[in-house]
């Protein structure tokens, strides 16, 4: 589309772009604390290998670092984590009193129920055991 049209659509006429930007950004960040859920997207990232140095093959001599979205990135470690937050239904691992296995027990649970019914399924299950040296 034009960039007139993308204007028309995203541009309120009381305001130049600068200050629509700005009562954007804030309404967003007044929404993500409304909420309390961060956009999905900024869950997803681009992932680079980089390579450990102890001669080992595949994927145990790579080290995987995600190139997250730098303002989510920012938005999270400025003022995401200074408030406190309910833990997610789905979140396990990281989160106090909640175990890595439980996760793959309810998984694995889920994928048996959609085998039954007949519904093809995908598991990947990333594992971050040996993911820096320890030397």
């Amino acid at each position: 589309m034009p960039a007139a049209v993308w204007n028309f659509l995203l541009l309120d006429r009381r305001r130049t772009g600068a200050a629509q930007i700005l009562t954007d950004l804030k309404d967003f960040f007044y929404q993500l604390r409304r909420t309390q859920l961060l956009p999905r997207i900024w869950n997803h990232s681009e992932a680079a290998f980089i390579p450990k140095s102890n001669n080992k093959p595949g994927i145990s001599g790579v080290r995987i670092v995600h190139k997250l979205d730098p303002i989510g990135r920012r938005y999270v470690k400025a003022l995401w984590q200074r408030g406190h937050h309910p833990a997610a239904y789905f979140a396990t691992g990281a989160v106090a009193n909640r175990r890595s296995e439980q996760a793959v027990l309810q998984l694995r649970l889920l994928l048996y129920r959609l085998h039954q019914c007949k519904i093809s399924t995908a598991f990947t299950k990333f594992d971050i055991r040996n993911a820096f040296p320890s030397t």
